[in-house]
């Protein structure tokens, strides 16, 4: 499966996939070990990209890619040729810097062979244009359009990475009769570019891929061999960083295929590989230790232990928004923010936004500071009343350190709203505010009711009640005797 021809068959020694991992994770340096570890433990670490780092790497880009012998490099001859603006586009080098963390010569390999496989799915004509829907066949149309079994989440995981996720069993039955190669690359070469090409962040931080085999048996057939190897083209040449791969899977007997896809990847991507055998639990649990939203996963669990590819939701909000900016890509600067990060804070009401986990994290660390906030209103150490301006006053520095304190290094949280479907922006510092103060003050009356209903004494009980009331009663009686 491998595209740069230097996989290797398991040694004998090397039986399993966990000893496999093992073994390639050893030979690594000290700090590509540390860096795959953080890759996989969802650790967030990129790059500075300093202007000097910049520009310093597209010099050496360009010097990296005039050195390589022109016999290997004539579809990217052809497109320099018929645009050679697009090859000097400070962008597009950036793009391929980032997916090898500004490696020169590892992004110079990748841009020749990002357009000898462009040439094979598009033909000479498309090699220097941007790959949209319309330059689709039918059916790669159609598995984009319609059928749904590769999709991104609409919330990025604890690393602040892209997460795609590939239900097996519906992938599975998007394969086409024939020319599968061609028109399964065509696909995947769209959503892979329309993912990446106009989102930094992702491109920075990388894709986290999920592979869900839940409930799915591999038929090891020439379709399935045919698409495994576009995957792997594609992983050496799409200028994507996909950071660590995830496959779930239910049946034992998948390990010894685990162990020939693994044996048959690159060795920098082998050591990114992350099997996980498990019930549908086992599984679920599993990506959560990894900072997988899985909340947002897009399948259902079914009464009979089945899962079925269900919530659409957001990938149908996702064609909508391509079809737009297609369309009119002068638009295409109102989607300034393309995913939600995992610890955003939704400004607006409704369940879906309280329960998004920055909502959930917001409100904890609110609620550790609420009694400071409380304070404010109170008395000075001296007994003294404080005026209302200067209550107002505090109240307005508290929440401002609060802000800052929260968006800082340490937490990183921001603070979005929604504009329409699919379409997201930064919410103004006003609109940050007012949601804390409003938080606060709310919390402070629960907190001040709560503390009144605790002092108040305990109401009678009903057997008391009724004593008192039939006492009343006998002392009446005699009365009137």
């Amino acid at each position: 499966f491998a595209a740069d021809g230097h996989s290797r068959a398991p040694s004998a020694e090397i039986t399993s996939t966990e000893r496999m991992l093992n073994h390639e994770m050893r030979a690594l340096s000290v700090d590509e070990r540390s860096r795959v570890y953080e890759d996989l433990n969802a650790v967030p670490t990129i790059a500075e990209e300093t202007p000097e780092l910049v520009h310093q790497s597209i010099l050496g880009l360009h010097v990296c890619l005039n050195d390589l012998p022109a016999e290997g490099k004539t579809p990217f001859l052809k497109a320099h040729k018929a645009n050679p603006a697009l090859i000097a586009d400070s962008n597009f080098c950036l793009l391929f810097l980032r997916a090898d963390s500004f490696d020169c010569e590892k992004a110079a390999k990748r841009i020749i062979a990002y357009f000898d496989f462009k040439q094979e799915l598009f033909g000479d004509e498309l090699l220097t244009e941007r790959i949209t829907l319309r330059h689709l066949d039918s059916q790669s149309r159609k598995i984009i359009c319609t059928m749904g079994s590769t999709q991104l989440l609409p919330v990025r995981d604890a690393a602040g990475r892209g997460v795609l996720f590939a239900m097996e069993k519906e992938h599975r039955r998007s394969f086409p009769d024939e020319n599968v190669k061609l028109i399964i690359g065509r696909a995947l070469f769209y959503y892979f570019m329309a993912i990446i090409e106009d989102d930094i962040e992702t491109q920075k931080h990388g894709i986290v891929y999920i592979g869900y085999g839940i409930g799915f048996q591999p038929m090891l057939d020439a379709k399935e061999t045919d698409v495994w190897n576009v995957a792997a083209r594609l992983n050496s040449t799409i200028p994507v960083r996909l950071t660590s791969f995830m496959y779930c899977y239910d049946l034992p007997l998948l390990t010894p295929i685990m162990n020939l896809l693994i044996a048959g990847l690159p060795k920098s991507s082998r050591c990114r590989f992350q099997p996980t055998l498990g019930s549908e639990l086992e599984c679920r649990h599993a990506m959560m230790a990894r900072g997988i939203p899985v909340t947002h996963l897009p399948y259902d669990l079914r009464s009979d232990g089945t899962v079925e590819l269900n919530n659409r939701k957001f990938f149908n909000k996702w064609i909508k928004v391509r079809k737009e900016i297609e369309k009119h890509p002068r638009h295409a600067y109102r989607y300034k923010i393309k995913l939600l990060r995992l610890y955003d804070v939704v400004v607006g009401t409704g369940k879906s936004y309280q329960d998004h986990p920055g909502n959930q994290k917001f409100r904890e660390l609110a609620r550790e500071r609420i009694e400071e906030y409380r304070s404010l209103s109170q008395k000075t150490k001296d007994g003294v009343e404080r005026r209302r301006e200067t209550i107002k006053r505090l109240k307005r520095e508290f929440i401002e350190n609060f802000l800052a304190e929260i968006m800082g290094t340490t937490h990183s949280m921001r603070f979005v709203k929604k504009v329409d479907d699919g379409i997201w922006e930064e919410a103004t510092r006003e609109d940050a505010m007012n949601k804390i103060l409003f938080f606060f003050n709310r919390t402070g009356s629960e907190m001040l009711q709560k503390m009144k209903s605790q002092t108040k004494p305990p109401p009678p009980r009903a057997k008391e009640r009724q004593t008192d009331k039939e006492a009343r009663e006998e002392h009446r009686k005699k009365k009137a005797r």
